[in-house]
């Protein structure tokens, strides 16, 4: 009853099926492909690149990836300042360490595969002192009486929290930058 039909198709539908099977099979066990896409970062405040700054200054981040951020570096310079690891990626910069004129703001962000991308702004701070200067010693003291002639020396100390402090001495109403 068999003799007279062609075996040859069904051998063929076999194979196929054990080929299909056996496909199917090698592809479950494959592992997906590397994650390569680096994160998307970018710094939201300051907004604008030379911005003046001074006080406590809000840094605030914007990251997003295909597979998640880990964590967002905040660097001032080259110095690590702090590490967020959850939206939304702020960092609280007080300027008062920091000395008056340019500074880089950098921020890195990190995927969960480890690829990173990096954004950075350069600001300039100008933060105001926090107390004016007050002469703390003057010699010689006010009102003083010399001889004529008498060679005098004049001294006076500062006390300030700036870097740079100007002062003038009057001798007979004349000023004399010091």
């Amino acid at each position: 009853m068999f003799r007279n039909k062609p075996i040859a198709p069904f051998i063929f539908f076999l194979s196929f099926c054990l080929v299909l099977i056996a496909g199917c099979k090698k592809n479950r066990n494959k592992a997906p492909p590397p994650d390569i896409t680096p994160p998307q970062v970018s710094i939201a405040n300051p907004a604008t690149n030379n911005a003046t700054v001074s006080g406590i200054v809000s840094i605030q981040v914007n990251a997003l990836d295909n597979k998640g951020v880990s964590k967002v570096e905040f660097y001032i310079g080259n110095i690590l300042k702090s590490t967020d690891s959850s939206s939304p990626y702020v960092y609280a910069w007080d300027t008062a360490g920091v000395a008056n004129g340019p500074c880089a703001i950098v921020v890195i962000a990190s995927d969960t595969s480890s690829n990173r991308s990096t954004a950075q702004i350069n600001v300039n701070v100008a933060n105001m002192p926090a107390s004016s200067p007050r002469i703390i010693s003057l010699n010689p003291q006010d009102r003083a009486i010399f001889n004529e002639g008498e060679i005098i020396s004049i001294a006076a100390n500062v006390n300030s929290d700036a870097a740079n402090v100007e002062y003038q001495f009057s001798i007979d109403g004349a000023a004399k930058q010091g």
